[in-house]
């Protein structure tokens, strides 16, 4: 089957089966500005519009038009939001290959995040790894090395330019980003990765360890050496503790499946629902889900003999979550049923805006019906 049937087989499904992901896309284009940018509560940034790049292009849309044909909506919104993204890359200096839009903080502030920086990154190498696009080839090397030069010496990569502290989020999508692509120099991205995942490895035991859900101590790992080394501070997120298993299992850790043994009772607790708005979780754990169900060929782990059934559940329960919860505005308080003690993450969510929701739930809803998985595993 050609990209082009199968890009349209896909609509197809999305169009007879999936009207919310359908309702999300248009969400996402009728919110998209100007310039190609999807903007958060801070503005146009980085981290939001390649989290829209990604739902638009895994609902099977591409940013090529080809001459003599109509190009739809949300195909040219994904051409421009990759035009924004590429624009965004700093050229000069020590932050050459870093995307960040300068304007939402100075080029020199300490606040600068580095977790836009690796949504995109992953972004334009999920692009690029399918499509090739010349354009993309460029900023997509210079934003490895970018990842590259970060990296910390235990592994992980910070959440801001001038932090010495891990941030497990931003380094699961600094491994993905290492992993997707053949493209800049092979064997330096695959030892950086495998250094990443040492350190996703070390924070996700710590915090399966301490339960999930709030901040966690500083915990200690065992060096080669013999000595206890101090690993950072991780914020046990459940969603988080789901992405770094997913990034265990897709790398083909020997004790992924006991470690999701132990996370599976946070799956059951876990359900989508409209009166726990979560996107960020539903994304996270439902890639996760869908992954270890079997449905993506060989893994290392199993949901165990329930697996389909498990799988099924979880799917309805987010399709009815979604469908159930209304539009998030920026300036909308807090829902009445929200409590972080047992949904840490979704004041993330709120924070983040409309765009930001929106991109987050489509991509959870599209492990139902992608052409392609987003992460991928040792099996190419």
């Amino acid at each position: 089957m050609t990209k082009n049937a199968t890009t349209s087989l896909v609509s197809l499904i999305i169009c007879l089966t999936f009207a919310a992901p359908v309702r999300g896309q248009e969400e996402l284009v009728a919110g998209q500005s100007p310039d190609g940018a999807w903007e958060s509560d801070n503005g146009k940034t980085c981290e939001t519009t390649a989290l829209a790049v990604l739902a638009l292009h895994g609902a099977g849309y591409t940013p090529i038009h080809f001459s003599g044909s109509s190009e739809s909506a949300p195909s040219l919104a994904l051409r421009r939001g990759l035009f924004f993204l590429r624009a965004c890359r700093h050229t000069e200096g020590e932050l050459a290959g870093y995307f960040f839009n300068d304007c939402v903080f100075p080029v020199d502030s300490s606040e600068n995040p580095m977790l836009g920086h690796m949504i995109t990154t992953f972004a334009v190498a999920s692009v690029f790894s399918w499509l090739g696009t010349p354009a993309l080839k460029q900023p997509l090397e210079e934003g490895l090395k970018f990842i590259l030069a970060r990296q910390l010496t235990g592994g992980g990569w910070p959440g801001r330019l001038d932090s010495q502290e891990p941030d497990l989020e931003t380094s699961c999508w600094a491994v993905f980003a290492l992993r997707e692509t053949e493209a800049g120099d092979k064997s330096a991205n695959a030892e950086s990765a495998r250094k990443g995942l040492a350190y996703i490895h070390s924070a996700v035991k710590s915090g399966l360890a301490q339960g999930g859900g709030e901040r966690g101590t500083t915990a200690t790992d065992a060096s080669p050496s013999g000595k206890e080394q101090p690993t950072a501070a991780v914020l046990l997120d459940p969603a988080l503790l789901a992405f770094g298993l997913l990034a265990l299992e897709c790398s083909g850790a020997e004790d992924a499946q006991a470690l999701l043994d132990t996370f599976r009772p946070q799956l059951e607790a876990g359900l989508p629902s409209a009166s726990r708005d979560n996107p960020r979780w539903w994304f996270f754990a439902t890639a996760l889900v869908w992954r270890c169900s079997g449905l993506e060929g060989k893994t290392s782990c199993s949901l165990g003999q329930d697996s389909e059934e498990f799988r099924k559940r979880w799917g309805s329960a987010l399709r009815d979550a979604i469908w159930g919860v209304k539009k998030v505005e920026s300036s909308s308080p807090l829902p009445a049923t929200f409590d972080s003690r047992v949904n840490p993450g979704a004041m993330y969510c709120l924070v983040r805006g409309k765009a930001y929701w929106h991109a987050m739930s489509a991509l959870a809803l599209q492990r139902y019906y992608r052409y392609e998985p987003l992460f991928r595993g040792t099996a190419r």
